[in-house]
């Protein structure tokens, strides 16, 4: 699964929707202190230049501001900086769409961030970074609905993968984290806790041919106690370690033998007794699913 997250440092972009050409009066005179109320070019220091709106000497208005390295700001601005709507592209083409505030990057509001790739983000920013509510969508397709904080997904979210698999539940930092559910298209279903991105702690899976667990999970395996039902009709209850019964526990076939003892590796190991459905008993010491030692 991706890890949502969205850090970027934002530089200079096209805005349709703000006026091309302006209204006012071409400003007159060097001095551009004295501009007020009109239109010019004012050259700035290592190449950049600015073509818009002045007011009492500064930036005010709508106008562009071109930068060496080609990326670009058009927009609205408010004594010498961008400020209100308007629009960032940057030199590797990634481009913003939305708010300004005091020129510094993006401020509270709605935007756009769009990247070379065609990958887009839509929603609130606060600081430059997406902040609030928004949605990811990735060029393969791939999706992403819900709160960010500082650039990346926390809070509640869905992520919905290319191949149609889905997660939906608590974000943290970018990654699944907390309560959450994860299905997948061949039917298997998870509902429980994750913890930076993986299954961990307590919940339940499933499968479409009916085998079941619920119980205790670390970095994405069954481990600890948890209880198994599998599709024979068989189950386990037991301790779990890397996916596999390890430990103690208690194993019943589905033609009713039942299996009480130690576990390792998913294979009877250690002191157990196997009970027949005639209530004959094998009592000893196991290993790799054979009695190796009979014990009174």
């Amino acid at each position: 699964m991706k890890k949502i997250i969205l850090f970027t440092t934002l530089l200079i972009f096209n805005f349709n929707c703000l006026k091309a050409s302006s209204e006012l009066p071409e400003c007159e005179g060097s001095d551009q202190k004295k501009w007020v109320s009109c239109q010019g070019t004012q050259i700035l220091g290592n190449e950049r230049k600015y073509i818009g709106e002045f007011k009492d000497g500064k930036r005010h208005g709508v106008g562009t501001l071109f930068n060496p390295n080609g990326s670009k700001y058009i927009g609205q601005w408010k004594n010498g900086l961008p400020e209100g709507k308007g629009s960032e592209t940057w030199e590797d083409g990634t481009k913003y769409i939305g708010e300004f505030k005091a020129g510094k990057k993006i401020g509270p509001g709605q935007g756009s961030l769009i990247y070379p790739d065609g990958s887009k983000f839509i929603g609130k920013f606060k600081n430059g970074l997406p902040d609030g509510k928004g949605t990811m969508t990735w060029q393969d397709g791939s999706k992403h609905t819900g709160e960010f904080i500082d650039g990346s997904a926390t809070g509640n979210g869905t992520y919905i993968a290319s191949d149609g698999s889905k997660y939906i539940g608590k974000w943290k930092d970018g990654f699944p984290h907390g309560k959450g559910t994860e299905t997948w298209l061949n039917g298997k279903k998870y509902v429980g806790d994750y913890f930076n991105g993986l299954i961990d702690g307590q919940g339940t899976m499933t499968w479409q041919d009916g085998r079941k667990y619920t119980g205790g999970f670390k970095n994405g395996k069954k481990h600890g106690k948890g209880t198994n039902l599998y599709a024979d009709g068989s189950s386990y209850v037991g301790e779990h370690k890397n996916d596999l019964p390890d430990g103690k526990g208690t194993y019943k076939f589905s033609g009713g033998e039942e299996y009480i003892g130690e576990f390792k590796d998913g294979k009877r190991n250690g002191k157990g007794t196997l009970t027949y459905i005639n209530g004959a008993t094998e009592k000893g010491i196991w290993e790799d699913g054979n009695l190796i030692e009979s014990l009174k």
